[in-house]
């Protein structure tokens, strides 16, 4: 066959015969390299780039690889498509977001000495840090490194425009000594291009000569321009007169409550017919009333806050199996301080102490209440019955936006039956309401002292009194102190007086069932209704049949205040570890106990120097007359709610002591 002269590409021919290259594009010449074709777009990394399709063709033989050509004939398909590239597995490196090292200055011509001073290596780590930081953190780097000041050739007046700023650039080498650069070098540096310095100036120039620090970026900070106010609705949920929990008095004033009877549905409806012109719906409502930190939840019934978030926890990492093994394992024995090896996790090791402590204190306070008492011996538990407020006005709207009274019941129920004490010793109601006095640590503290002083005690030795764990209510210096004081007073028969504490969240109590006695007695009344402080004193007194009254007046309210010395407590362990706090006769020390297991008590020296070396005296009053309510509060129940009420229960609002201070507790 002859010899054909084939286009190789535009302007080249090839012999037919000679059969080493032909006019084919050169992504069809394929290489043959090990028995497999290979696609020569695959050289083209390696290969040197040339213009000329043919130049690189020739390129490729030169190199001395062998190409395998195809014939091109008429009934030959069109020359397929270049492959696509392959998805790339990995994600792109944080490196790839930051842009290439600019150009530096001309060292010969740049009269700071730029790249002497700061190095190439240095330039390197100075762009790397600079675009691993965020915007914020960028500006503030940009703006500590510019030196902004008045130029030091003024304008004529006359001439409006002109420089009126110069501006110095610094950049620190390795050693940490700074070093002025020029404007090119340390744009450069950063990445920039030799001309954009808009970053540079957004952040000096916004910035006044006499500035500290760079102000914080505003974008995304401005209120959108349909924003609800939420100021009327803020107002409105007030307006129910949400209060404080000594259940949880430690978190006041974050966390407010409301009367159970209220629901967020009542509110929004309410809400809605007092403001027709207002667009809310019950979701944005709900959402304010969260946002208010206000709970609707019964004080008297709630459950332990660590057990629901270790629960939420363990359903969440799938540790449920840690609760079944806990509950197998306390069943079959009643030692619960068991084994530690459950699991590895921290919270849940927490939990476990945390449920091993409550059933510690549980069994020590069911021995307290099966044992029968010698009779200088008082066994009690002590609580403060959620607030009630009066008057009680069931299904009154008017009642329920208006400030009412707030009264207070604590209460010193004995432990055990009947049936298990020689004699039954009455169960000891303190009440006050807030025209009297509050709930602080000195009105708590008298709280304590009058039940402890009570005829009904006269003769007791040895008092012990269970209690929750709340700090701001049971278990603060004031009482200790005040404790400390009556057991050396020689007005008193105490010999010793304990406080024994529950486990967070896991406290009920002889007390608790008192209270909830005085709940059923005003379900009792009709209508549930109380209009005075004396309908408040009947219904505890008809909560059980052997309740004593103790009226708390302003007379019984002290001066109580913490003797403690911070000094002295720093080798101890904090009042939240401690379970038993114990008072003694002829010390003046306290004696405590971390765990109900432990045998004896250790010594706590907390007094202050001054108080150590003298006598405990019992303090005066707290105030010289009662504490009273404040006068809009009374003047708002005197109005609105007063004509609500029989003619025989207005004398006590009209002789309600009042207040010039506009203050809640």
């Amino acid at each position: 066959m002859g010899q054909s002269q084939v286009p190789i590409c535009d302007g080249v021919t090839q012999e037919d015969g000679n059969n080493d290259v032909m006019g084919t594009p050169p992504w069809v010449i394929s290489e043959v390299d090990g028995g497999g074709a290979v696609d020569l777009s695959d050289h083209k990394e390696d290969a040197k780039f040339v213009e000329d399709e043919m130049s690189y063709v020739l390129d490729i033989l030169q190199s001395g690889q062998t190409l395998e050509l195809f014939d091109v004939t008429e009934d030959a398909d069109l020359i397929p498509e270049p492959p696509m590239k392959k998805p790339r597995d990995d994600p792109p490196s944080d490196d790839s977001k930051i842009p290439p090292l600019g150009v530096p200055c001309d060292k010969d011509r740049c009269k700071k000495h730029c790249t002497f001073n700061i190095a190439y290596e240095r330039r390197k780590a100075i762009l790397q840090a600079y675009w691993s930081a965020n915007t914020q953190e960028r500006k503030a780097w940009v703006f500590s490194s510019i030196t902004k000041a008045p130029t030091k050739k003024h304008q004529p007046p006359e001439r409006t425009s002109g420089r009126k700023l110069t501006f110095s650039y610094h950049l620190k080498d390795e050693h940490g000594q700074p070093h002025e650069v020029c404007k090119v070098f340390f744009i450069s540096t950063l990445g920039y291009h030799p001309k954009n310095d808009r970053f540079l100036t957004t952040a000096v120039l916004s910035e006044s000569l006499d500035a500290v620090l760079s102000s914080k970026d505003r974008r995304g900070r401005h209120s959108p321009a349909n924003k609800l106010n939420c100021g009327p609705i803020k107002d409105h949920i007030e307006s129910f007169g949400p209060s404080i929990s000594h259940y949880r008095r430690q978190h006041a004033p974050n966390r407010r409550y409301l009367a159970n009877d209220i629901t967020v549905k009542f509110m929004h409806e309410d809400f809605m017919e007092k403001n027709p012109g207002l667009k809310c719906c019950y979701e944005t409502y709900r959402k304010v009333v969260r946002q208010c930190n206000i709970s609707f939840t019964k004080l008297g019934e709630e459950e332990c806050e660590r057990c629901a978030e270790i629960e939420l926890h363990a359903k969440a990492v799938g540790h449920e199996g840690v609760f079944q093994t806990y509950k197998e394992w306390a069943e079959k024995t009643l030692d619960v301080t068991g084994d530690d090896d459950l699991t590895d996790c921290s919270q849940c090791k927490g939990w476990l102490k945390h449920k091993q402590a409550a059933a510690i204190a549980r069994r020590h306070y069911k021995e307290d209440s099966g044992k029968i008492w010698p009779d200088d011996w008082s066994v009690r538990s002590a609580d403060l019955q959620k607030v009630m407020m009066l008057p009680r006005l069931p299904g009154n709207k008017t009642a329920v936006f208006t400030r009412r009274l707030v009264a207070y019941h604590e209460t010193f129920a004995p432990l055990g039956s009947q049936t298990k004490i020689s004699q039954k010793k009455p169960t000891l109601s303190v009440v006050w309401h807030e025209g009297i006095a509050g709930r602080s640590a000195e009105e708590i503290t008298s709280a304590y002292m009058t039940a402890l002083q009570h005829h009904t005690e006269r003769d007791v030795k040895h008092a012990v009194i269970w209690a929750d764990n709340c700090t701001a209510q049971n278990k603060n210096w004031a009482l200790l102190t005040a404790l400390v004081t009556i057991v050396n007073s020689s007005e008193s028969a105490l010999e010793e007086v304990t406080l024994k504490f529950f486990e967070p969240g896991h406290t009920f109590m002889s007390a608790d069932s008192v209270h909830h006695g005085v709940e059923r007695a005003v379900k009792r009344c009709p209508g549930g209704k109380l209009f005075d402080f004396d309908d408040f004193v009947r219904v505890i007194s008809q909560a059980s049949n052997n309740i004593e009254i103790l009226r708390l007046q302003n007379k019984n309210v002290l001066a109580w205040k913490g003797g403690h010395s911070q000094h002295q407590l720093k080798t101890h362990p904090k009042l939240a570890e401690m379970v038993e706090i114990q008072a003694r006769r002829g010390s003046k020390d306290l004696f405590y106990k971390t765990s109900h297991d432990e045998d004896d008590h250790a010594c706590l020296s907390f007094l202050k120097k001054n108080l150590k070396h003298k006598d405990l005296k019992i303090p005066s009053c707290l105030r010289g007359q009662d504490k009273g309510v404040p006068r809009a509060k009374k003047a708002d129940i005197l109005q609105k709610l007063m004509p609500l009420m029989p003619e025989n229960r207005r004398k006590f609002w009209r002789e309600l002591a009042e207040n010039e201070e506009d203050v809640e507790e």
